[in-house]
């Protein structure tokens, strides 16, 4: 299987540069160093060390470019020290993006198409959101926007990529560098209005995930969701963003929803508001799962996007050649019919780009709890420096 795998990412991969031989393509490069600490529990300090190495490709396909192949690999290999317990050294390789592409002009609008292995979101970005081998399609105009993605993610490597079960338990693996995570059918359609009455969107998306080898007839991890998403203008430089999502795993309805509003009082200048809702055993809903493993806060009790309830702050300052941004949260939990306040995290990050091929960014978050649990306080910090070639 794994050489039948190779055999067609190298006759792919022939193809393309030979399809593109008339045609200029580029590649490159990133060397990637991250140094970071963390105190959990306000107690001890730990270390982890990254180093990453990216190497991509793009071959134009058709004398205009909008026909395309690209990929990307990578290795990493990282060291962690938690306080109290022994590092921990890994390193994988992986080849995240493997994408044939094109673009074309159809009925006043664009018709697009990929196939391959690529970045794949639902429309709020909180269900699916990670690398998938699949094919979609897309139309877009002024007036509708369709789409439609099928994928499969049994080749995947789980070292990099994190599902959940139907149980909000996510899938490992103690194997090293490439480990094969489990596989799905993951499926998607989306209908969008862009521009309805006073320039408002409206878009609707079903979301489907088959697991293809459950564990067993009581233990089927396949989930699928309808999402509504309404967002426009209220001011030239006043937006929202509302979302509702109703899912179905293990035969239990559950439940997402926000609302986001975003102020726009300068150019490079952003205020955001907003409150997430993630069904816990709430009246009719069961706790909310997602596919791809979301983390919702630094806590050890609730880390993922289940039974919380999270108002947040945020801002952030875009210059010429940075970024500043500033962002807060209150956690409050709701497992079951009680609502209680856990806690509250803050987190800053800065990203400048020295000069076009070198980049130097740090974050800070931390963790704050308030409801007597001390060993939910948290503290990371990242320095990181990226070299591209």
């Amino acid at each position: 299987m794994k050489s039948t795998i190779k055999k067609i990412f190298q006759s792919a991969i022939l193809l393309a540069v030979f399809s593109s031989s008339i045609f200029a393509f580029d590649w490159g490069g990133i060397l990637k160093n991250e140094t970071g600490i963390s105190a959990p529990e306000f107690s001890g300090v730990g270390y982890n060390q990254a180093d990453s190495l990216y190497l991509w490709l793009n071959a134009p396909l058709s004398e205009d470019g909008l026909v395309y192949f690209s990929t990307e690999g990578l290795y990493k290999i990282s060291i962690n020290k938690a306080p109290k317990a022994d590092t921990v050294v890994s390193n994988y390789v992986d080849m995240d993006l493997f994408k044939f592409a094109g673009d074309w002009e159809l009925n006043s609008g664009f018709l697009s198409f990929a196939a391959g292995r690529f970045m794949t979101f639902d429309t709020t970005g909180v269900i699916f959101a990670q690398t998938s081998d699949g094919v979609s399609i897309k139309y877009s105009s002024a007036i509708i926007n369709l789409a439609a993605y099928a994928g499969y993610t049994g080749l995947l490597n789980g070292l990099t990529v994190t599902m959940l079960d139907g149980n909000n338990i996510a899938y490992t693996s103690d194997k090293k560098m490439y480990a094969l995570v489990h596989p799905y059918l993951p499926f998607n359609a989306t209908i969008e209005f862009p521009s309805l009455i006073g320039n408002q969107s409206l878009s609707l998306q079903t979301n489907g995930f088959v697991d293809v080898k459950p564990a067993s007839k009581n233990e089927n991890g396949s989930r699928f969701y309808e999402t509504l998403i309404l967002s426009g203008p209220i001011t030239n430089s006043l937006f929202y963003n509302a979302a509702t999502i109703l899912g179905v795993a293990s035969k239990k309805l559950m439940n997402y929803s926000s609302l986001d509003m975003y102020f726009y009082p300068l150019n490079n200048l952003s205020v955001n508001a907003g409150v997430e809702y993630a069904s816990g055993n709430n009246g009719p809903f069961s706790s909310f799962v997602t596919f791809t493993s979301r983390t919702v806060a630094n806590s050890n009790s609730y880390p993922i996007t289940t039974g919380v309830i999270i108002p947040k702050l945020g801002t952030s300052l875009l210059f010429e050649n940075s970024f500043l941004g500033l962002n807060a949260k209150l956690l409050m939990a709701c497992p079951e019919s009680e609502v209680s306040a856990k806690g509250i995290e803050t987190d800053f990050s800065w990203a400048y780009n020295i000069f076009s091929d070198l980049q130097l960014s740090c974050s800070v978050a931390g963790y704050f709890d308030i409801s007597g649990n001390k060993s939910d306080n948290n503290l990371t910090a990242t320095l990181s420096v990226a070299v591209a070639f």
